[in-house]
């Protein structure tokens, strides 16, 4: 894809006067798009709202988890280790509405598995998110601490 048509790896807005922060995460088609909607009062997400974007393919989960901060530790490790890990390195809320198992192979590979864990309706999906390494990685670092970490609106 040409730079012109790359897509932003964080959108902030406004919404109804409220503001919307987003964190998508991939090079490639299918992307995974996260954004804060509750905090707890120390100022961390409770609930992200997860989604994969691809072809064909919306799928969004709301995962709740009370450790967001670990979700920034993830991805900022996988920042630091662009040059390559061996085996696979695994986020899960602790409910496990979203699981993503990382690995490289030359490209930072994202396994993320959405559920829906109550209600009538179950369901799961998995998609591939692929990730270059290097800029784009430390991008998506940088964007999901930046999530993770920004104050509350007002």
């Amino acid at each position: 894809m040409p730079p012109s048509e790359a897509l932003p790896t964080s959108v902030s807005h406004l919404r109804n006067d409220v503001r919307v922060s987003s964190v998508i995460i991939g090079s490639y088609e299918t992307k995974l798009r996260l954004s804060g909607t509750e905090r707890g009062r120390d100022g961390i997400p409770t609930v992200i709202s997860a989604a994969i974007d691809g072809p064909g393919l919306t799928a969004t989960v709301a995962a709740y988890d009370d450790r967001y901060g670990q979700l920034a530790v993830f991805f900022e490790a996988l920042a630091d280790s662009w040059r390559g890990w061996e085996g696979e390195r695994i986020f899960s809320s602790l409910e496990g509405e979203l699981e993503i198992k990382a690995r490289h192979d030359g490209h930072v590979r994202l396994a993320i598995r959405l559920r829906r864990v109550d209600g009538p309706g179950l369901w799961t999906v998995h998609a591939d998110v692929t990730v270059d390494p290097g800029e784009d990685i430390a991008a998506a670092a940088r964007d999901v601490r930046t999530l993770i970490d920004e104050p509350s609106p007002l």
